[in-house]
């Protein structure tokens, strides 16, 4: 008797329990083939307006929660909006002909009544519904909500922003349109009169990217795109995901490439540095059709040459093993290269370099002697390129006497030294450059270091992919040597590359994750801004 009594009395004191949060996912409507999403309104907004200070400083608009809203034209409270939680956008698109895409908003709210009211305007198209403490506004009619989570929505990568296209719904879709443009495109580049530009034929190629072209078609499912700010590291990351079964979903491998032992090696004092992991006699076999192709791109005379150079390609490649780490750089010698990679028969691979060099037209060598540096044996060739004998192969009779003034200061008076040396297991390939840069490149196998760090991420995301490719740019140092290199030519076309110190390496990843391309660009915000700043400061035609 006293038990009910004190049941019923704790019914009373108890607050009825409020109807679950939605995630974005039970929101999302039928049709939906773009959706957007961002954690938060607060982190959005912090942002755009990180953004707005790095590219317009002196004029850059403090960004709330309400200058949001107004950017994607919404209207409605912003007072009544909860800034702290997910926010998506969805573009729907009906499987009819002549369907137009219309946007969906999912806004996260702390009273969903208020707000829809507050949407509700005289003339406005826009219409909304109620759930789990969201507002979700379409156009014309409120959004007919999914009776399951929706696949578009679930899974996406992190970041300030986060996307996913539905691209095979959408090339399904405009499949006709699509192929007619690539149709198109065939059709005029064989109407091209065979060497009017500059002596070189595209149409012998043509099939094989229009195939390229339609194997990507055939093959996406989903494309997954985010923007990542991490301090002052900006990143805009991809993942294609490919369907079962189609061309590009067996395209990488599952065998490890040994680039994360080469890592350590990596050069950043130059401009251009480059990691790579990848089979590439495999890789070869797959791009045969273009490469059986590519002789005949070339002017006449030039086909039989440039046969053999591709018929020894598979040469060259079959012997650079699994991973290469590899830097390219200016110097008042002129260019300089320099490549690592796990090659135990580094004599072979030179006489595969001899073979394609000397299939090469206007092409000389001389050769030079085996020597050692710092211990370890070299051995190589130097290879002097004639550019007016090359032009004339093309058929330009016209002398080239500033290019050939480009060539000797890009590759030497003497011509370009090519040298290989192997030390543990790792070889050494080793073009242009003084003796100093050589004995450097040499010393540098015997190095321990680590990894730089800003590899870290890199290497976390397709460090273990085949294939898969890290390149850094130091487009500063790579401007200043552009200069140097112009400058003593003709020094009025310094002033092309003259922008004063500059800092900006951006970087590039990606590799295939079995049916999965994934892949990045990262840049600091700092820099760019820095940038921004200095180019505005310039006189105008700058």
């Amino acid at each position: 008797m006293l038990l009910a009594p004190a049941l019923l009395a704790l019914a009373v004191q108890t607050p009825a329990q409020s109807a679950p949060a939605a995630s974005l996912a039970d929101l999302v409507p039928k049709d939906t083939v773009a959706f957007v999403q961002a954690p938060s309104l607060e982190r959005a907004a912090k942002f755009v307006e990180r953004l707005g200070n790095a590219f317009a400083p002196a004029g850059a608009p403090k960004v709330d929660v309400a200058a949001v809203l107004a950017l994607i034209e919404l209207p409605g409270d912003a007072a009544a909006v909860d800034p702290s939680r997910p926010v998506g956008i969805c573009l729907g698109l009906a499987e009819s002909e002549g369907a137009q895409p219309l946007p969906t908003f999912l806004i996260p709210v702390r009273d969903a009544e208020a707000f829809l009211k507050s949407i509700q305007q005289p003339g406005s198209p826009m219409k909304g519904v109620a759930k789990g403490g969201y507002a979700c506004i379409g156009l014309g009619a409120a959004p007919e909500l999914p009776s399951a989570p929706a696949a578009i929505a679930k899974g996406l990568p992190e970041g300030e922003i986060a996307a996913r296209l539905d691209l095979g719904r959408l090339i399904e879709q405009y499949r006709e349109q699509i192929d007619m443009g690539i149709d198109a495109l065939e059709a005029e580049m064989d109407s091209v009169p065979a060497g009017e530009v500059a002596g070189i034929d595209p149409t012998p190629v043509m099939g094989a990217y229009a195939d390229g072209i339609r194997d990507i078609l055939d093959s996406a499912e989903t494309l997954d795109v985010a923007l990542r700010l991490e301090g002052d590291e900006l990143e805009l990351g991809f993942a294609l995901t490919n369907a079962e079964g189609s061309p590009l979903a067996n395209f990488g491998s599952k065998e490890k490439t040994g680039m994360r032992a080469l890592a350590g090696l990596l050069d950043t004092d130059s401009c251009l540095s480059l990691l790579m992991g990848m089979d590439m006699a495999a890789m070869m076999k797959r791009f045969q059709p273009l490469f059986d192709g590519m002789p005949d791109v070339y002017p006449e005379a030039m086909r039989p040459a440039m046969k053999q150079v591709f018929a020894h390609m598979g040469d060259l490649y079959s012997l650079m093993g699994s991973a290469q780490c590899a830097s390219m750089d200016f110097a008042s010698t002129g260019m300089r290269y320099r490549a690592y990679f796990p090659c135990q028969e580094p004599q072979k691979l030179l006489e595969a370099h001899r073979g394609l060099m000397k299939s090469m037209p206007g092409f000389g060598m001389s050769e030079i002697p085996e020597h050692e540096v710092g211990g370890v044996k070299v051995a190589g060739f130097r290879v002097k390129m004639d550019f007016t004998e090359l032009l004339k192969q093309a058929g330009d009779q016209e002398p080239q006497a500033q290019m050939d003034a480009i060539m000797e200061r890009l590759f030497g008076k003497d011509g370009i030294a090519l040298q290989v040396a192997t030390k543990d297991g790792t070889s050494l390939m080793v073009m242009g450059g003084d003796e100093d840069y050589l004995r450097e490149s040499i010393a540098r196998m015997s190095s321990k270091s680590a990894p730089p760090a800003f590899l870290a991420r890199a290497l976390a995301q397709v460090g273990d992919l085949n294939p898969c490719m890290i390149v850094r740019y130091d487009l500063g140092r790579m401007m200043e040597g552009m200069k140097e290199l112009m400058s003593s030519i003709e020094p009025g076309a310094a002033a092309v590359f003259s922008m004063g110190p500059l800092a900006l390496s951006p970087m590039i990843w990606g590799g295939v994750d079995g049916r999965v391309w994934r892949g990045a660009l990262s840049t600091n915000l700092s820099e760019i801004s820095a940038l921004v700043r200095k180019q505005s400061a310039q006189p105008t035609g700058r």
